[in-house]
């Protein structure tokens, strides 16, 4: 059985690196890139009913229901598409930017 005869106090090797946010500030969310990384592979190409963006009659239909509806909708996740649109670091703030760039593209 061995003893331990010194102990020495561990260091911190961890860099220094700028704090983990949950969501990028409306100052700096991208809309356009988070469209393509989470949303372009149905809403670019119609799967499984997606509505495309520029199909003007179709997301009027929608915002007829109402922004509470269609925020709730996108939140949740409804019929084939998953809850937050799989944007999973995207806060309500940012998804309604996602939403607001979708009906106006």
């Amino acid at each position: 059985k061995e003893e331990i005869s010194s102990f020495e106090e561990p260091t911190n090797t961890v860099a220094q690196t700028e704090p983990i946010t949950e969501h990028q500030t409306p100052e700096t969310f991208d809309a356009a890139s988070t469209y393509q990384m989470s949303c372009f592979a149905c809403h670019g190409t119609g799967a499984a009913g997606a509505p495309l963006l520029g199909e003007v009659e179709v997301w009027e239909e929608i915002l007829a229901k109402g922004m509470d509806v269609v925020m709730a909708n996108v939140i949740n996740g409804l019929n084939a598409m998953p809850a937050r649109g799989l944007c999973v670091s995207c806060s309500d703030d940012d998804l309604k930017s996602l939403v607001d760039y979708m009906v106006n593209q």
